[in-house]
């Protein structure tokens, strides 16, 4: 990296990325960039209706492949169901790239206020501490 600007050419054809988070910001720009790259895209995104509009725009300007799966970190079910779904159409991950939106809360509370409903890590929480 130089001045926010990534100066590597390294092409990614054959390779699999999983982005979360990727439908608007640093992660559909991730995402254009990987894919121009040679990368097939997992768009790994809470509102899949966005992601898929994205990906429509990023298809439109490389050509390359790009699949939108739902995901929302915050639910283990989703989590679970992602990474079954994941398992059956991709034979191998080759990058990860953890971009998911993080809250900004500034309120300290102890690890032992973490807690989990019906499968559900609280959301605002879990970000502070895991990150």
């Amino acid at each position: 990296m130089a001045g926010g600007i990534c100066v590597s050419d390294k092409r990614l054809d054959g390779q699999t990325v999983v982005i979360t988070g990727c439908s608007v910001g640093i992660g559909k720009e991730t995402a254009r960039e990987l894919s121009r790259r040679g990368a097939k895209i997992v768009m790994a995104c809470r509102n899949t209706k966005a992601a898929e509009k994205t990906a429509d725009e990023i298809r439109r300007e490389t050509g390359k492949e790009l699949l939108v799966m739902e995901l929302d970190l915050a639910s283990l079910s989703s989590v679970r169901n992602f990474a079954k779904a994941l398992k059956t159409s991709e034979k191998m991950i080759h990058i990860l790239i953890n971009n998911a939106e993080k809250e900004n809360i500034r309120i300290p509370i102890p690890p032992s206020k973490i807690f989990l409903i019906k499968g559900a890590c609280q959301k605002k929480i879990i970000h502070m501490f895991l990150g």
